[in-house]
């Protein structure tokens, strides 16, 4: 996904609490800027951007609220919020 917008022209940032994702990611992103870092704790400045994407990410965060509230605080007025959510009952059977 940070790979398909940030070849339409959008300064993407993907963020990953483990280094190893963020040196992955950087090594292999095509682009995108990756920095390690929380969702609880977005390393962005209030109302900065257009819009943010979790992607397979929220089923695992403890702290929803935090996360959620993290999300509205960066986004611009107007901004969206692409959330992707991988549902249990979609889950190929003994994956875990």
């Amino acid at each position: 996904m940070a790979r398909v917008a940030t070849a339409a022209g959008w300064d993407v940032t993907c963020l990953d609490p483990a280094w190893a994702q963020v040196s992955v990611g950087a090594e292999r992103g095509g682009g995108p800027r990756w920095v390690q870092g929380s969702a609880t704790t977005l390393p962005v400045r209030t109302a900065s951007v257009d819009a943010a994407v979790a992607c397979l990410v929220f089923e695992h965060i403890v702290d929803l609220d935090a996360a959620l509230g993290e999300v509205a605080r960066v986004l611009r007025p107007g901004g969206t919020f692409l959330f992707l959510l991988n549902h249990p009952l979609l889950q190929t059977p003994d994956s875990g």
